[in-house]
């Protein structure tokens, strides 16, 4: 609350600048490839669900089916597949039917898709490390926070335009 009150100070030249500014910092953010410089010849989409995969084989007591992924993914089971049938000509997944239901499949990570995740997993690891060297324990931890900060405003927004939205249909 109290930066609400700081930005009442604010020009709207200054608002205007720091915008701009911000937006500009967005898109080079964006830009950067920090996520996994492995993932050459992967869609986002690809990796958001090899990594998902990973942590659903990691907390579910069962295997895991395409339904599964389609309700964590938020999207239709079609969908799934298509990412599906791309990952499997990659070698990083396979599919197999239910024993117990015949009607649905499971999808695993292959020993490549494993081996593909860990040596992710460590390089952003070890990215993040650097940047902690880089930047120091406090600036890293005011990021954390900062970024936090930004992502709760920006579900917020979200949210709240969902719901306007909803209400104009």
């Amino acid at each position: 609350m109290n930066d609400q009150k700081n930005n009442s100070n604010m020009s709207d030249l200054e608002i205007d600048n720091q915008t701009q500014k911000l937006i500009k910092t967005f898109f080079q953010f964006h830009r950067l490839k920090w996520w996994s410089p492995d993932a050459v010849g992967f869609k986002r989409s690809e990796i958001k669900l090899i990594f998902m995969l990973k942590d659903l084989e990691r907390h579910l007591e069962r295997k895991v089916s395409v339904s599964d992924i389609s309700s964590h993914l938020r999207v239709t089971s079609p969908s799934v597949t298509h990412l599906l049938n791309s990952l499997e000509e990659k070698g990083m997944v396979k599919r197999t039917q239910d024993e117990l239901d015949r009607r649905s499949v499971n999808v695993e990570l292959t020993e490549e898709g494993l081996a593909f995740v860990a040596k992710a997993e460590k390089r952003m690891s070890d990215s993040f490390h650097g940047l902690i060297e880089h930047i120091g324990i406090e600036k890293s931890e005011q990021l954390c926070s900062l970024l936090g900060d930004v992502s709760r405003y920006f579900n917020q927004v979200n949210a709240s335009e969902s719901l306007k939205k909803d209400e104009v249909y």
